[in-house]
């Protein structure tokens, strides 16, 4: 946090920013290793360890790609802005966003417990098709709670939190809220597909989404800004979910 706040007080670039925060993740990452080595590794290894790490990281594969794509689709508009609009426009878009971040929490913490339980019930079909629907119904319930709300309140949640300099980023607020929703939606169905061993399958799906928002921000952003930014994550979101939901009908 500090070496990015430095970056950006200095007039750095955004991406330069996140470069310095992929850095220091892998330094986390490795000093992590290090002290497990160090400390609490075993001594001896048992017979066939190193087959089981194999399966364990093929299992993983697709986790990882999964957290790779949701990172790039994070980063993707507040690159294109800077690029196309200026730091001032990213300014604009992320204030905007923290909303959405904050609409993210409660279901984020349903998210950590669906998985589990979804894969719990693969032996019983249906028990697990029920499970899915009502919380799937719950966060569509969640979603558009939180996008009338922020799109309702824009004007002086922003007013409050950011003060008149922000004001732009009232505009943008509804169709970000509203991609909240579809976010959400997207996120219960793909913890489905992942529950029913098809994560390749989710994650061919996030690609294509962040194509899709890459094509309309690329051609949205340099004429309308942070409008073209939200309006391609949003329609970005709603053909995930319809790509997702059609390929979930079709299982059940």
């Amino acid at each position: 946090v500090a070496l990015t706040s430095l970056i950006l007080a200095r007039g750095g670039a955004v991406l330069a920013a996140l470069i310095v925060n992929l850095i220091t993740s892998v330094g986390q990452l490795l000093a992590i290793w290090l002290i497990y080595r160090w400390r609490f590794a075993p001594d001896f290894a048992p017979p066939g360890a190193s087959l089981r790490l194999i399966e364990l990281l093929r299992r993983a594969w697709p986790f990882a790609v999964a957290a790779l794509l949701a990172a790039l689709q994070l980063r993707l508009s507040i690159i294109l802005l800077e690029i196309f609009a200026g730091i001032s426009a990213v300014g604009i878009f992320a204030a905007a966003y923290r909303f959405i971040d904050a609409g993210r929490l409660i279901p984020g913490a349903l998210f950590g417990a669906l998985l589990p339980a979804l894969a719990a019930r693969t032996a019983d079909p249906q028990q697990r098709n029920r499970l899915f629907r009502r919380a799937l119904i719950g966060l569509a319930g969640f979603g558009v709670l939180a996008a009338v709300g922020f799109s309702v309140a824009a004007d002086p949640l922003i007013a409050l939190i950011y003060g008149p300099a922000f004001a732009e980023s009232a505009s943008i607020l509804p169709l970000l809220a509203w991609g909240l929703l579809f976010n959400l939606m997207r996120g219960g169905v793909t913890l489905y597909l992942y529950a029913v061993a098809r994560a390749g399958l989710a994650n061919r799906i996030a690609a294509g989404m962040i194509v899709i928002q890459a094509a309309l921000s690329l051609w949205l952003i340099p004429t309308q800004g942070v409008v073209g930014a939200a309006f391609g994550w949003l329609v970005a979101e709603i053909a995930a979910v319809l790509a997702l939901w059609r390929i979930v009908s079709a299982r059940r």
